[in-house]
């Protein structure tokens, strides 16, 4: 199909037969040669006038058509199309026969040996083709030499002969260089559709996955969820010191698995790309003594010297805390895989403006030539495959599309063999931050409250974790599963100042709209989502709307943020009203009660960020 279309789509033939009759009738139209190069003009102009049309009819069957319908209904037609024509163009040695002026002969065969070397450039594509047009022109030409050159023909005819023996020659090598391109062009198509074929199942594949770990992430984080509100309502009762060691151990763990699930739908963003970062100022030292802490038994169980340096001043940079985590978490898990003996070091240091965190070990090294695909996804070296066969290469990837997405600066200096020192550089940030509430892990004293809250969940570990937490706060609560039993309890008489909704319910309905229709049934109740979705139009509706979402597993010491500024009675009004009017769009005057709503929005979710960004005090 593609060859044919390189002899249907050409049109410079039909362009110099255009000019050359004219030329000739102008310089050789006075003599006998007028006659026939009137007749020979009618006869070519007609004949192309016939080309021409097929060729505009081909083109356009080329893109109506299948291409085996067209190479079938058009080669024979081309076939004869070139025969006609090659005899349209060999009649013009007609009028050499009345013209006396061998000048004239030689214009006549030296113009029609120039159209065959032109029509070699498309008529090759297809040897039948340019064979039936050589021949019915050139071929006949060179018959009618004796004629033509009644005292010349016997050097001109070997003339002829030859330059026929060189176009086919020349039009054999043409169309090999044309069958070759197409071929090599099918195949660069055929090769691009499968690239973007394959792009496309990576596409789907990659949001099939996001949309398992989502999925999976919802089922999984309500029993981590209960984890840490059981986990925090037992250290709350607990009145035996000998238990206080293993119930901090106990949250640290609730809080590393809780972080892992954080870490998982962060890297599932990080390779859709759908991770913003939020850069806010963060502290170093808190986040790097949570990861001493966090680390040290691993360090230790592999027989290694585990340290932390610190500068005595505060330290705080501009960076996303889950971001910043999550890259210095690889390197550490890097560090302790590849260090068979000696020790590890974590330090923080002063560099300029910059704050910078290093990671030391006296681990393989790395080698020179392998330093520059070390960040590359699923590559790890040899030494690395030797030491630990249970990683994939993808810690020091994911540290540097941390990296990237942070702005910051990262380096490595390594031997191999001695050790390796991986860093990362931040801004220092100009905005201070609260000081620290208490040690890593510490358990803080419960916060006694007072009020209502009505919780609707259909997990019932959830809402028994939620009872016994709720319950050493001293907060009267009702939990139940679906909108049904919901109104059942306004209706017997339970009046909540607070109301906590999951978005995902077995009963099918909308999590947002319950919310809706209660706060509406409940003008002074505030209200609130709390789920374990992530990417749920409706929670992004609810946000718009100015209400608070929580993301399960939610912290015990956010959720306990968000309901002492609801249920401790001391909040600051906004515009002259309270905390109170928060999360009913309904009542009071519209303008002010938007205002309100999303201010009060706000104000939660700070002091949600409160409880979970500022670093614990020493």
């Amino acid at each position: 199909m593609r060859l044919l279309g390189i002899v249907g789509t050409r049109v410079s033939a039909e362009i110099a037969g255009l000019v050359v009759p004219p030329v000739l009738l102008l310089v050789y139209g006075q003599g006998p040669a007028l006659v026939p190069l009137l007749a020979w003009a009618a006869v070519y102009w007609s004949v192309s006038a016939i080309v021409f049309r097929l060729r505009r009819r081909f083109r356009a069957e080329m893109s109506a058509r299948a291409a085996e319908d067209v190479v079938a209904r058009w080669m024979p037609r081309f076939r004869r199309a070139s025969i006609g024509y090659g005899l349209a163009w060999s009649c013009v040695v007609l009028a050499a026969w009345r013209s006396p002026a061998f000048e004239f002969d030689i214009l006549v065969y030296g113009i029609l040996a120039a159209a065959n070397a032109s029509a070699v450039a498309f008529t090759a594509a297809v040897w039948p083709i340019f064979l039936r047009f050589l021949a019915s022109s050139w071929g006949v030409a060179t018959l009618a030499v004796p004629w033509a050159f009644p005292a010349q023909w016997p050097w001109m005819l070997p003339v002829c002969v030859l330059y026929a023996a060189l176009l086919v020659r020349h039009g054999r090598s043409t169309h090999r260089f044309l069958v070759e391109q197409v071929v090599l062009e099918e195949r660069a198509a055929e090769l691009a559709r499968q690239h973007r074929e394959a792009s496309e199942r990576a596409e789907r594949a990659l949001q099939d996955k996001s949309r398992f770990l989502a999925t999976a992430s919802h089922d999984l984080r309500q029993p981590v969820y209960a984890l840490g509100l059981l986990t925090d309502a037992l250290a709350n009762r607990n009145r035996d010191p000998a238990l206080e060691p293993a119930l901090r151990d106990l949250r640290a763990c609730a809080r590393t698995i809780d972080l892992m699930f954080e870490s998982l739908m962060d890297l599932s963003r990080l390779e859709a790309a759908a991770l913003v970062p939020s850069i806010r100022p963060c502290a170093l030292v808190p986040l790097l003594e949570e990861l001493h802490a966090q680390f040290r038994p691993d360090a230790e169980a592999r027989g290694l010297q585990w340290r932390l340096r610190l500068p005595a001043r505060a330290a705080v940079v501009q960076a996303d805390p889950l971001l910043l985590r999550r890259a210095v978490s690889n390197l550490i898990h890097n560090a302790l895989r590849y260090t068979p003996e000696g020790a590890v070091l974590l330090a923080l240091r002063r560099r300029g403006s910059e704050w910078r965190i290093e990671v030391w070990d006296t681990g393989v090294g790395v080698a020179d030539d392998a330093q520059s695909a070390l960040y590359a996804p699923f590559y790890r070296s040899t030494h690395a495959w030797t030491m630990d066969s249970a990683g994939h290469g993808l810690g020091l990837a994911v540290f540097a599309e941390c990296v990237r997405l942070l702005r910051a600066r990262s380096g490595l200096a390594s031997r191999l063999g001695r050790g390796s020192c991986f860093w990362m550089a931040l801004p220092e940030a100009q905005a201070q931050l609260l000081p620290d509430q208490g040690p890593p892990g510490a358990p803080a004293p419960a916060r006694r409250l007072s009020g209502r809250c009505l919780v609707i969940d259909d997990d019932p570990m959830v809402r028994r974790a939620l009872a016994a937490w709720m319950e050493t706060r001293g907060i009267e609560a009702r939990l139940v599963a679906d909108g049904t039993q919901a109104f059942a309890a306004v209706a017997q008489g339970f009046e909540p100042e607070v109301v906590l909704c999951d978005q995902r319910l077995r009963s099918g309905e909308s999590g947002f709209e319950l919310l809706e229709a209660l706060l509406a049934r409940l003008p002074g109740a505030r209200g609130a989502m709390m789920s374990g979705e992530l990417e749920a139009s409706e929670l992004r509706s609810a946000e718009e709307e100015g209400y608070l979402v929580l993301r399960k597993p939610v912290d015990p010491v956010t959720l306990e943020a968000v309901l002492g500024h609801w249920l401790a009675g001391g909040a600051v009004g906004i515009e002259g009203g309270s905390l109170a009017s928060r999360g009913n769009p309904a009542a009071g005057p519209p303008p002010a009660r938007t205002r309100v709503r999303r201010q009060a929005g706000r104000d939660a979710a700070s002091d949600r960020d409160t409880a979970m960004h500022e670093p614990p005090a020493a």
